[in-house]
């Protein structure tokens, strides 16, 4: 069985994280992968806020700050 993470880089995307997640999940990809790991490069906005409120929701969504 082949396993596919997408791996999303984050610095002060605050606006955009959750249209991206929104898009992915929208695309029927998000059925298809095994995570969507955000790598937070110390953000200074509410990246890791948002990216947090997707994962408490999603199994799948994992971040490394």
């Amino acid at each position: 069985m082949i396993t596919s993470s997408i791996v999303i880089p984050i610095f002060n995307e605050e606006d955009n994280i959750n249209n991206l997640f929104n898009e992915i999940v929208d695309s029927g990809v998000y059925n298809k992968i095994t995570d969507i790991i955000f790598i937070n490069d110390s953000s200074n906005d509410n990246s890791n806020h948002i990216i947090e409120k997707i994962k408490s929701k999603n199994s799948k969504v994992l971040c490394i700050s």
